[in-house]
């Protein structure tokens, strides 16, 4: 029986040789989709005390954007890819934590850089923008992401005689959070999913796309000009946007009878 036992033990030594080493975990890839709808927006997106990220990227800076075409307030399809590209270049795949983008413009005192010559645009990790970067870095994707209303009930009270709309807490009776920037503001409106927050802006004429989270305006949809509106009657101008964020623009006009006709269509972009 000893024998025996001996016997098996250059059997199992030679199959423990024979086992394949344990694989690396792979890094997630990085999608373009998410970047494009979530990412690019960060990079228009003006906060208080902060100029615009692609202010001073898209020229004289190592991470050069694509500057954006005269009129526009966002990327065409050839440009966010290129900018997608540059951007991938500065963030590790599945770890935010040592990934360029994240860190530079984070405060110190959070975990960032000690210094960013564009200012220090993140307080905290905790930063809806931060945790949306630290979220495609990790490998979110368009096709699984479903943002959190968490049930929540808001109205959207817009100030047409001033530059701000507040955000009310309907059970608590309260402001609870201001989006600036908007002069004039009417309508209001928000996505299915209460990510994104629509609101007209009289005075820029424009329709502003708000982040639902950080209420910051990431982008302008620009009207047609309102002196184009004088001039015919019983028309009316509707911009539709998808979940996406894809927008397109199309004016009406209405007969007495109801009868809607086409003026103009244009798909402007995301």
């Amino acid at each position: 029986m000893h024998m025996t036992i001996l016997a098996w033990f250059p059997l199992l030594a030679a199959l423990m040789i024979q086992q394949p080493a344990p694989k690396a975990a792979s890094q997630p890839s990085l999608d373009y989709e998410f970047f494009k709808a979530r990412i690019q927006p960060i990079f228009t997106t003006k906060r208080p005390g902060n100029a615009r990220c692609v202010s001073c990227h898209a020229s004289g800076t190592p991470m050069r954007l694509q500057p954006l075409q005269p009129g526009s307030t966002t990327w065409n399809e050839e440009d966010s890819r290129k900018n997608f590209d540059i951007v991938r270049a500065r963030v590790v795949p599945g770890d935010p934590a040592k990934s360029k983008l994240l860190l530079h413009p984070l405060l110190e005192a959070a975990g960032g850089d000690p210094i960013h010559d564009g200012g220090k645009h993140w307080k905290s990790q905790d930063d809806p923008e931060w945790q949306t970067l630290a979220a495609w870095v990790r490998g979110q994707t368009m096709a699984n992401f479903k943002p959190s209303t968490g049930g929540k009930v808001r109205i959207i009270q817009t100030n047409s005689a001033g530059d701000n709309v507040d955000v009310i807490d309907p059970v608590a009776n309260k402001v609870v959070g201001v989006i600036e920037g908007i002069e004039v503001g009417h309508g209001a409106a928000t996505s299915p999913d209460g990510s994104r927050i629509y609101i007209s802006n009289e005075a820029d004429s424009t329709l502003d796309v708000v982040d639902g989270k950080t209420l910051r305006v990431t982008n302008k949809i620009p009207q047609w000009p309102p002196e184009q509106h004088r001039s015919r009657s019983g028309w009316q101008e509707r911009v539709c946007v998808n979940c996406a964020g894809a927008w397109c623009r199309r004016r009406y006009r209405y007969d007495d009878a109801g009868t809607r006709e086409e003026l103009a269509g244009e798909r402007c972009g995301s």
